[in-house]
């Protein structure tokens, strides 16, 4: 092999090596890119997590809510038909006391 060829063949093989970094460098910078990508992700995935409880909480809370009304409406119902016990027939038809104790029952899902 002549000089000429083993220059030109140290060349081709360097050139092929310079080829190969920048293959590697090409990579590495793709790889950060995806990091950051995924870094975005998650974060992204982690404050709608964050939403999620909050509005679970919220809804928790409001059933809590909803369910001490419903009792005290049971319990109201309750008296209401104690007390109107004490009242004659005629003035629990002036009054309407069935009409209302259907309006309190219905609002308890109870018509």
């Amino acid at each position: 092999m002549t000089k000429d060829e083993e220059f030109d063949m140290t060349i081709a093989y360097l050139r092929g090596k310079g080829e190969a970094l920048d293959e590697v460098n090409r990579l590495k910078t793709e790889i950060e890119r995806l990091r950051a990508e995924l870094a975005e992700v998650y974060e992204e995935r982690d404050a709608a997590i964050n939403e999620a409880d909050k509005w679970a909480h919220h809804w928790e809370v409001e059933e809590n809510i909803a369910e001490r009304l419903r009792e005290a409406l049971h319990e109201a119902i309750d008296e209401v038909e104690a007390w109107a016990s004490y009242a004659s027939p005629a003035m629990q038809e002036k009054h309407d006391l069935e009409g209302v104790l259907t309006k309190l029952r219905s609002a308890l899902g109870k018509g």
